[in-house]
């Protein structure tokens, strides 16, 4: 996790570049250290390395979705607290019940303002005001 001196690390996992992107640039320039991952397996692997403050991963991805991400996650007791938040476009019941037996702390419908990602981020990460100042 983060030590007070260092900025909070986001991992955003999705298989839309231009939103991994976008959101690199909005999250940096918030106070936010940013990786970001085009798939699941990507994710995983990025984990080997480097330790999040907080996970925005999308729930559809073509090779392993996030709630199998999420299932992996949690089975292995190094991130089976890591905070999560998910986004996605088919905000289902059934993905939302999933998430939160899983300890996810936000769904996000998609398409989302960014300000208002950003505000729930903050949330997640008992964070107000990142970058301003």
């Amino acid at each position: 996790m983060t030590r007070s001196n260092e900025e909070p690390t986001i991992f955003v996992v999705d298989d839309d570049p231009a939103l991994l992107r976008g959101l690199d640039i909005a999250l940096q320039g918030r106070g936010y250290a940013v990786r970001t991952a085009p798939g699941g397996a990507e994710f995983l692997e990025l984990l080997e390395s480097e330790s999040p403050d907080l996970v925005v991963m999308d729930v559809m991805m073509p090779g392993m979705s996030g709630l199998e991400v999420l299932r992996r996650l949690r089975a292995d007791e190094r991130w089976a607290e890591l905070p999560v938040m998910m986004v996605t476009a088919y905000p289902h019941a059934d993905v939302s019940e999933e998430a939160a037996r899983r300890g996810v702390g936000d769904v996000v419908p998609k398409p989302f303002r960014l300000e208002e990602l950003v505000e729930r981020i903050e949330k997640q990460l008992g964070r107000r005001g990142a970058g301003e100042g």
